[in-house]
């Protein structure tokens, strides 16, 4: 099996300006990172799509020869008058959860930010989408490691994480 070094970004068409900040401060974490990763950028009409369109492509690259290291999921949901804001925060959690357990050998990071109001979205938006960059990094190293050691546990705490 070829090494997998690529990551999908797959963002939300809503709120576009401030995804694009997102994926800038998501690429200013995991661009750095040696050997460098390949990005593939998908786009879809809003956070509900994000998890189905992802397992879509999963299946298009054929898992699990040409898959990705990781799936990064970028999305803004902010609460209105109504209960859709309930309705869609719910779902895209719940889906981009079963995403997970579905590819379980792929990191899988939910940054779809659920906020009351744009005040919140602009307080959360640059640190939480960076806390999630690194900690893609370092779900991407502990899945390889649990490949390799075909197991999880004390022999992959005492590994060098650093070499991956």
């Amino acid at each position: 099996m070829k090494d997998r070094r690529a990551i999908f970004i797959i963002s939300s068409d809503w709120y576009s300006d401030y995804i694009s900040s997102m994926e800038k401060a998501a690429l200013s974490i995991l661009d750095k990172k040696k050997p460098v990763f390949e990005f593939k950028r998908f786009s879809v009409p809003g956070s509900l799509e994000i998890a189905p369109f992802a397992k879509h492509v999963l299946n298009e690259y054929r898992y699990p020869l040409n898959t990705p290291v990781g799936i990064f999921c970028l999305g803004i949901v902010i609460r209105g008058q109504t209960s859709h804001y309930d309705l869609v925060s719910n779902e895209v959690f719940r889906s981009i959860g079963e995403l997970s357990m579905t590819f379980p050998n792929i990191a899988v990071i939910n940054n779809v930010l659920c906020v009351e109001n744009e005040a919140q979205l602009k307080d959360r938006l640059i640190k939480n989408t960076k806390s999630n960059a690194r900690g893609m990094l370092g779900l991407i190293k502990e899945k390889k490691l649990a490949i390799n050691k075909k197991s999880f546990g004390l022999n992959v705490l005492k590994t060098n994480l650093d070499k991956l």
